[in-house]
């Protein structure tokens, strides 16, 4: 540090002569600028120099690659991290399609469990929204039987908590109810009836058709 600050003001004073100097018009005040010149060109050169010996054990290049390895080595981790989580739901996706699919029910089968079922609305799987086929449904139940006090008995499949499914299955049906009255039908004639999940034991429906809602009159 002492030698940086020796060279600076070496470098000041070099800098102050050249100034004194440009006030001098005769030759040999452009020989004695022209001297100073050289010296202050000789003294960036020192200086440049010893600042590039300052770091000689490379301790600053180092930290700087060790960083950058580490900064590399953190990106390449998480990078790492949510393709495994991808992979992971696509694994768990494709179980659930696995089980949905190993429990096959029929129209029939569903008509002879039930009593008075106008129509079935199907929902896909933590969601109360009505698709558009299921609103086709609604529109033509209503049509045809927008007169009769309507039931709606809502059901979710048998993954999660109770208290989540009877929450969820309420959501359902009153989407539907919103539907039919938006139809026309009178809300004093809508019953709402959320029965949560299945029971476990049910083998004649699959998951994918125990996200119900049931419209009985």
């Amino acid at each position: 540090m002492t030698r940086i600050v020796k060279l600076a003001c070496l470098v000041l004073m070099v800098l102050m002569g050249s100034k004194k100097s440009d006030c001098q018009t005769d030759e040999s005040g452009k020989t004695e600028r022209l001297d100073i010149k050289n010296e202050v060109i000789e003294m960036r050169n020192r200086l440049a120099l010893f600042l590039d010996d300052a770091d000689t054990s490379g301790q600053l290049t180092k930290a700087k690659l060790e960083f950058n390895n580490k900064l590399n080595h953190l990106k390449d981790s998480v990078g790492n991290l949510l393709k495994q989580q991808q992979q992971e739901i696509e694994e768990l996706k494709i179980r659930l399609k696995t089980l949905e699919d190993a429990k096959p029910a029929t129209a029939e089968v569903v008509s002879v469990k039930f009593d008075n079922i106008l129509e079935v609305l199907y929902f896909d799987v933590g969601s109360f929204a009505l698709s558009d086929e299921n609103k086709v449904k609604i529109k033509k139940l209503v049509q045809q039987h927008g007169n009769k006090i309507l039931q709606l008995v809502s059901y979710t499949d048998w993954v999660g908590n109770d208290e989540y499914n009877r929450q969820l299955s309420n959501q359902r049906a009153l989407a539907v109810q919103k539907e039919l009255t938006g139809e026309g039908v009178q809300l004093q004639k809508i019953k709402i009836y959320a029965r949560g999940k299945m029971a476990d034991e049910n083998e004649k429906l699959s998951a994918k058709e125990c996200r119900r809602v049931e419209i009985r009159y």
